[in-house]
């Protein structure tokens, strides 16, 4: 029985640590036990805990640095399913993370160190009594000098070459920001996939520091465990596949192949039958959760990762049979439930891998990846602008996917980042794979047996991080917040099971009062505008019912000021801009034979131009500035150079940016048509219907029944009867009760338009 508590470290998993010889007293006088406690105290506020001695002072409450910070963030990501509307839970994750770090990269100096007796002629050189012997000379003596040094700011950074790839990715990533063509966006999901490298810096600095990680292994536990019971209730009363709170199946499946090698490491060490029923059932419930998911993604790395976690419970020495057959069978009951117990189990996405819609999906989504890269090869459109820019280069082969991720991160790095990011998350891999190398030879016989314990903790925390590498190139893995923040934590307990983390202590010459009040006030600032960033897009959205924004939204005016307000703190938010925007056109058309019309319709187009510089290549801004110049047209002159001087040439670019989207080509088929080009405008319209086929939200099915409908008519006025009887077959499959497809059936021939096999089903 672990007699430290179920959640604390074992005997064998501890690392022996070298003595300290600072801590020794060789005191040959009197053998007091109370005067050597008081120097070997003495010693250690001299020394120092961490590297050698004398170079530093620690700090004067010697605890270790707190982890429970960690575990609030990883509460607070886990729910971080949708970025923008959900930032204010980044906003908490990354107080928790600030203050986390204050408590673990620095220390304040505000001890006396009692200095060495001066020598004179009048005194003998050696000490007089214990206390001097000690250092503790008393303040009364003449000849002992007490030295105050002034209060010091002491930072403690890991000398790793590891540490130094870390902090090297945080300034890649936040450094992309600057080149990006969606600054704002850029800035969250700097965030999101700095959470990686950040936390391992933490977690390997906190460990070293002398934190105990038994703690934040139960609080992590406890949360997982209750998002497997909710994928498994989920699961039982919806059936098909169940993803939890995450909006991906695939990522939640991930979440619970990080958990399974960490709950069965403590099943195989359980030494009472209570903790073995209660781990047996956790992990029952992990696997039952991961299966339910039905992500061949997931389920391929969980088997991938069994024969290393077993072989190498072997080679420690462990017990291992017993655990291996309980994890074998578990596995095996969770794959049969999930397979069998369903009247209609889905299956097809494991067992057919080729002949997957979804496989080909991906597929035509990495071909268009590459092809966004190469419009910008050196530094990427812009960490989080893949959804904006897929508008543009999605092909016609992809049709279920919603575009938002490009199902590989490693692709989608190199398109939003640039070459450089995609070599850092490589690098780390390999790095990864050489700690897992680090780490098996420690487990061999060759080693002591704490030695080879502390190993196998370190083994079964890097099996799963090298799974999300893998995993990484056929889902989106370090996007998604908590696996990314858990990633970096395990790889920090796995580095720190590898041997002795030095720290370097580095002193400042500032007052640790005053830099903690100004790192306060740098972390408040990163924090507060996050939280800026998730009021603008509540006030803006929708959605959103708050009396305070739903009330304004409904007036252009106030709507307008509104926006202005949030404008004045963060220009570049795009929900921001895209309000002052279309709260002026809306303003101008308003007013359009008034006087104030022409002054608002010139303000449109400065804040469009805004709104474009936040989200270069945005087809919104087309669309709404089309409109604008297709009502005004005397601000032809004014348009240049961010916009065409013609209506339609801005309204093409908006097609041409987002074809796939109905409410652009009709806008711009009724300009063409309202300019006396009729023909032009049907053709705009039957060249969308291929797009028809891929998913769509429901918001848009109106919009495609409504191109449906003009190009019907438009089709009509033409006298193109084969296609005006072809869409009228189209528009009465969604509205049978529609007169002018009636009529147009009644009188037309019983023909099939020449491309009526490549148009769309209905919607």
């Amino acid at each position: 029985m672990n007699r430290h508590g179920p959640c604390a470290p074992r005997d064998d998993e501890r690392i022996q640590e070298p003595e300290d010889t600072a801590c020794r007293l060789e005191c040959t006088t009197r053998p007091n036990r109370r005067l050597k406690l008081m120097a070997a105290v003495t010693r250690t506020l001299g020394t120092g805990r961490l590297g050698p001695p004398g170079n530093h002072i620690m700090t004067p409450t010697h605890r270790p640095p707190p982890l429970w910070p960690l575990a609030l963030a990883l509460a607070a990501t886990l729910f971080l399913v949708r970025t923008e509307a959900q930032l204010i839970l980044l906003a908490i994750a990354l107080a928790a993370l600030f203050y986390a770090a204050a408590r673990t990269f620095a220390a304040g100096d505000s001890l006396a160190r009692p200095g060495e007796a001066r020598r004179d002629e009048a005194r003998p050189a050696g000490p007089m009594n214990a206390l001097d012997g000690a250092g503790l000379a008393q303040p009364d003596d003449p000849a002992a000098r007490t030295m105050h040094r002034p209060a010091q700011l002491i930072l403690y950074f890991p000398a790793t070459r590891s540490a130094l790839l870390a902090i090297a990715t945080l300034i890649v990533l936040f450094g992309n920001v600057a080149f990006s063509t969606l600054p704002s966006t850029s800035l969250w999901f700097a965030w999101i996939l700095g959470l990686f490298p950040l936390a391992y810096l933490l977690g390997i600095t906190a460990l070293a520091r002398g934190a105990h990680p038994a703690g934040l292994q139960c609080a992590t536990g406890a949360l997982l465990t209750l998002l497997a019971v909710w994928g498994v209730i989920e699961w039982l009363r919806f059936g098909g596949r169940s993803n939890g709170p995450f909006l991906d199946l695939n990522a939640f499946g991930a979440l619970f192949y990080l958990a399974v090698p960490g709950v069965f490491l403590a099943l195989a060490r359980a030494r009472n039958w209570r903790a073995r029923v209660a781990l047996i059932a956790v992990l029952a419930l992990m696997l039952w959760a991961l299966f339910a998911t039905v992500s061949r993604g997931a389920i391929g790395v969980l088997l991938l990762m069994l024969p290393p976690l077993l072989i190498g419970l072997r080679r420690a020495a462990m017990p291992w049979r017993a655990p291996a057959a309980i994890l074998l069978v578990l596995t095996g009951l969770a794959w049969g439930t999930v397979r069998y117990l369903p009247d209609a189990p889905v299956t097809r996405e494991v067992v057919n891998l080729a002949g997957d819609q979804s496989t080909q999906d991906r597929l035509a989504m990495w071909r268009s990846t590459l092809a966004m890269w190469r419009e910008r090869p050196v530094t990427g459109q812009g960490l989080g602008s893949y959804k904006l820019h897929y508008l543009h280069h999605r092909t016609l082969a992809d049709r279920g996917s919603n575009g938002n991720l490009a199902h590989n991160d490693y692709l989608q790095l190199l398109a939003e980042a640039g070459p450089l990011a995609l070599a850092i998350l490589i690098l780390a891999g390999v790095c990864t794979l050489v700690l897992a190398g680090r780490l098996w030879q420690r487990m061999g016989p060759a080693h002591d047996r704490r030695r080879r314990g502390a190993a196998l903790t370190g083994w079964v925390a890097v099996l799963p991080v090298l799974g999300l590498f893998v995993h990484a190139t056929v889902n989106f893995i370090f996007y998604v917040a908590p696996l990314a923040l858990l990633a970096g934590l395990l790889l920090a307990r796995a580095r720190h099971a590898a041997g002795p983390v030095p720290l370097r202590p580095v002193r400042l010459a500032a007052h640790p009062r005053l830099a903690g009040a100004a790192y306060g006030l740098a972390a408040s600032l990163a924090v507060g505008a996050i939280t800026l960033d998730w009021l603008a897009s509540q006030a803006f959205d929708a959605q959103n019912r708050w009396p305070l924004f739903a009330e304004r939204r409904t007036d252009p005016l106030a709507r307008y000021q509104m926006a202005t307000a949030f404008a004045a703190l963060r220009p570049h938010h795009v929900a921001t801009q895209q309000a002052l925007t279309t709260s002026a056109i809306d303003l101008a058309l308003t007013e359009r034979n008034g006087p104030t019309g022409a002054i608002w319709a010139g303000l449109a187009v400065t804040h469009a131009r805004h709104w474009l510089s936040a989200s270069r290549g945005n087809p919104y801004v087309y669309d709404a500035m089309g409109q604008l110049l297709w009502h005004f047209p005397s601000l032809a002159p004014h348009m240049a150079p961010d916009f065409p001087e013609r209506p339609d040439d801005i309204l093409a670019l908006a097609v041409t940016r987002h074809p796939a989207n109905p409410s652009h080509r009709l806008r711009l088929a009724q300009l063409l048509a309202d300019q006396g080009e009729p023909t032009h405008a049907l053709e705009t319209l039957l060249d969308a219907l291929p797009w028809s086929r891929i998913s769509m939200p429901p918001e848009r099915v109106a919009a495609w029944q409504q191109l449906l409908r003009e190009a019907m008519t438009l089709a009509e006025a033409t006298g193109d009867r084969r296609w005006a009887a072809d869409l009228a077959r189209m528009v009465q499959r969604f509205d049978p009760e529609n007169a002018t497809a009636e009529r147009l059936l009644t009188h037309s021939p019983d023909a099939t338009a020449p491309v009526a096999e490549a148009s769309m089903t209905a919607p």
